[in-house]
């Protein structure tokens, strides 16, 4: 069985390209 993860991987690329800022995935993170 896979495992789930918790950390939305989809917008890291955005956090190392600073197209977005920990805090903003940190919101988005929170709605999942």
């Amino acid at each position: 069985m896979p495992r789930l993860a918790a950390f939305p991987k989809g917008f890291f690329d955005d956090i190392v390209a600073r197209k977005m800022t920990v805090f903003q995935w940190i919101e988005h993170a929170a709605t999942l």
